[in-house]
C-alpha cells in the first residue's frame, strides 16, 4: 500500500524533523511505501520520499489548530494514497509498528490512540470543547473516550472528508470569536464521537517525560527540555 505521512514544523520545531523522519520511515509500517508531506517555513534537509509544502507560520495556537486546513490544501495530492497518518513533528517511533495500526471497515477507516493523561477517565472528567456556542460541543453526560491529537490517520477519502468537515466548522468558530478548548484536539474528538475509530493504546504515543515504560512503542519527545513555551512557539 501507498502510506502518506502527514506533519507540521514551523518556526522552531524544526529541531525535531530528524528524529522524526528516521525513526517513523524505518519502523513505522516497514513493508509499505511511504511519502512525507511536511508542511514547513524552512527549507529541509531532502530526501527521495519528502515533499516540503511551504507555508507562513501562523502563531499559536493556529499553527495547530490549522492542521485540517494545511491538510485540505493539498487534497488532491494525498487522495493518491490508500491512507493517511497524521504525527506531531515530536512524534519518534521506538519499536516497529506494523499493520495493526491499519483502520478497517469496522473502524469506519479511522484511527486514534488515547490520550496518556487521561487514559482510563471516562465521561464528564474528560475535556471535551464545553462551550454549546461552540461547532465541537459535547454536552455533560456523553461517555466516550478521549483520543490525543498527536497521532491519528485514516483511509485516504475518508480522513480527507474528515479534514474537510473540521475545517469548515473551525472556520464557523473562529468567525465566533471562539477557539476550542484543546484547538484541532477538541475538533478531532467532536468528530470520533459518532465513530468506532481504532483505538490505540498508549503505548503508541507515550510521553517521554512520563516515567519509564516498557511496552511503549512511539514516544512525544519533551519539547520542553531543548525551551520553553513560549521560545519554541514563538
Amino acid at each position: 500500500m501507498k502510506i502518506a505521512i502527514f506533519t507540521i514544523s514551523l518556526g522552531k520545531y524544526d529541531i525535531f524533523f530528524d528524529e522524526f523522519y528516521n525513526s517513523v520511515n524505518n519502523l513505522f509500517l516497514p513493508n509499505h511505501e511511504k511519502q512525507f508531506f511536511v508542511f514547513t517555513d524552512k527549507s529541509l534537509e531532502e530526501k527521495d520520499n519528502l515533499t516540503q509544502v511551504k507555508q507562513d507560520k501562523l502563531g499559536w495556537p493556529y499553527d495547530t489548530m490549522m492542521r485540517f486546513h494545511f491538510m485540505s490544501k493539498i487534497k488532491d495530492e494525498l487522495l493518491k494514497y490508500d491512507y493517511i497518518y497524521f504525527f506531531n513533528i515530536n512524534m519518534k517511533v521506538l519499536k516497529e509498528i506494523k499493520d495493526e495500526v491499519i483502520p478497517h471497515e469496522e473502524n469506519d477507516f479511522l484511527v486514534g490512540a488515547d490520550h496518556p493523561i487521561h487514559s482510563g477517565w471516562l465521561g464528564d472528567r474528560l475535556p471535551y470543547e464545553r462551550n454549546q456556542n461552540s461547532e465541537f460541543y459535547i454536552p455533560f453526560g456523553y461517555d466516550g473516550r478521549y483520543y490525543q491529537g498527536c497521532f491519528n490517520g485514516g483511509k485516504s477519502d475518508v480522513f480527507i472528508k474528515m479534514c474537510e468537515v473540521l475545517k469548515d466548522k473551525i472556520d464557523k468558530d473562529l468567525d465566533k470569536d471562539i477557539i476550542p478548548k484543546w484547538h484541532d484536539e477538541s475538533a478531532l474528538n467532536w468528530f470520533f464521537k459518532d465513530k468506532k475509530p481504532l483505538f490505540l493504546s498508549k503505548d503508541y504515543i507515550y510521553p517521554e517525560s512520563f516515567p519509564n515504560y516498557n511496552e511503549k512503542k512511539m514516544i512525544q519527545v519533551d519539547k520542553w527540555k531543548f525551551m520553553n513555551k513560549e521560545e519554541l512557539r514563538s
